[in-house]
């Protein structure tokens, strides 16, 4: 689920190898809250980024911008129009091909799919599944242009969440069953290192109960098998998994929140020679760590956010060595509150997006943060 925040505007994030910086788009014309959810990178200097921003009138319009390696340009991106709207993920195999997906408000409390192709200097609708009620795609992973998954959740009014999964084909979407799972689904984040071998994260509520639990799935390119994870401590009454990256079929990284009676604290599942197993991640106050990417399997950055007692958010960065997490907060100056959405290292170079809050407009931002 994409949160707004008012008065915003989209921060940049990017981290090269010995400091992050950070650049601050320029809010929109008349757009009082801003936000990128995610960004796709294919080289090093080259990125797509979606979302969306909320006007003075409450409506939320698709937003993307792309990064030529020296500054970020708004780019036009299929909407609705006149109903509000967001592309929470994109993916881009080339700077000439990316596919974003994303929902709509379509009926009341309804939403569902939305998704667009960029062909290098233009984005174009794609038609999506039109039989799935409430669904919402929160991640999509493309491998080429003939081969995407998407996943997320999808509600029957009056019922409860399933899994969603749509696979395209290079000519359309189409729905694919995951399989009958008891209780309810909240899918966030995919990621596929091959034709068979897709990796999907997200939380369950098992039914007649209110622990929501950390929840992986993993694809072989026909059908979708859940995971057997390690017991969830008992202090936690819920672990949401938001961000998942996969440099193998026997390497991935998982990240999310954990909530407990002290609050939110970040948390890490990874796969590994010795399998699945929960990565300690040093403890902070308020740290909900909501995306991740892998270089290689001993090079990650996860980011997220880390929200104090006056309801203050910071952004958090957080480094994965292979077999240590160590966490750091992103001070941006002039700021009133920020935070880190998404993030991709895939190319060597890692960028994240996300928004903050200002109460004036601002100028571009640097931040400089030694390893």
């Amino acid at each position: 689920m994409v949160h707004m925040r008012t008065s915003t505007t989209v921060v940049a994030i990017v981290a090269a190898a010995a400091a992050l910086f950070a650049t601050p788009l320029p809010a929109r014309a008349l757009t009082p809250s801003e936000l990128l959810t995610d960004l796709s990178c294919p080289t090093s200097n080259w990125c797509m980024a979606v979302g969306g921003a909320t006007d003075a009138t409450a409506i939320t319009h698709p937003i993307s911008r792309v990064f030529d390696g020296a500054s970020w340009t708004d780019i036009a991106i299929p909407s609705p129009g006149g109903i509000s709207a967001v592309y929470s993920s994109v993916s881009c195999v080339s700077a000439s091909w990316c596919m974003a997906v994303g929902s709509f408000n379509a009926s009341g409390p309804d939403v569902a799919t939305i998704a667009a192709t960029w062909n290098g200097s233009s984005w174009s609708s794609v038609a999506t599944p039109k039989r799935i009620v409430g669904a919402s795609p929160s991640s999509v992973a493309c491998l080429s242009t003939t081969n995407c998954t998407a996943i997320g959740s999808w509600f029957y009014r009056g019922g409860s969440n399933h899994f969603l999964v749509m696979r395209w084909d290079g000519a359309a979407w189409r729905s694919t069953p995951a399989g009958h799972r008891r209780g309810e689904m909240f899918m966030s984040h995919v990621s596929c290192v091959g034709t068979t071998m897709c990796v999907a994260v997200g939380a369950t509520t098992p039914p007649n109960s209110p622990i929501e639990k950390p929840r992986i799935e993993i694809s072989n390119g026909s059908s979708w098998t859940p995971v057997r994870l390690p017991a969830v401590d008992p202090a936690y009454f819920a672990i949401d998994l938001t961000g998942v990256s996969c440099t193998s079929s026997s390497r991935c990284v998982a990240v999310g929140t954990a909530s407990g009676p002290g609050g939110f604290v970040a948390y890490s599942i990874v796969l590994d020679s010795s399998g699945w197993h929960v990565a300690s991640v040093p403890a902070g106050a308020g740290d909900q760590l909501l995306d991740v990417s892998c270089a290689t399997s001993t090079r990650c950055v996860a980011v997220g956010v880390q929200v104090d007692p006056g309801n203050i958010s910071t952004p958090v960065v957080a480094d994965w060595d292979g077999t240590t997490w160590t966490v750091r907060t992103l001070s941006i100056a002039g700021a009133t509150s920020a935070s880190l959405q998404g993030v991709d290292c895939t190319s060597g170079v890692c960028r994240a997006v996300g928004t903050q809050t200002e109460g004036t407009a601002h100028p571009a931002l640097e931040v400089a943060l030694p390893d």
